[in-house]
């Protein structure tokens, strides 16, 4: 049922062969990390730039 109404709300995810669909599943879980990693970049470079809040987060230099 819950496949059934799926194809009919977002037929353009459902369409084509199994590969493309597989690759097109790949590429948004590719760009889902990409952009969680990016964001976890972006707050350790922000931890590590503020004095206060490097303390207790491992060895400091």
């Amino acid at each position: 049922m819950t496949l059934q109404l799926a194809t009919q709300w977002f037929p353009q995810v459902f369409a084509g062969s199994t590969l493309q669909r597989e690759q097109r599943a790949a590429r948004t879980r590719c760009l889902l990390s990409r952009k969680i990693h990016k964001k976890l970049e972006r707050r350790h470079e922000e931890v590590a730039a503020d004095p206060n809040t490097t303390r207790g987060l491992g060895p400091q230099r």
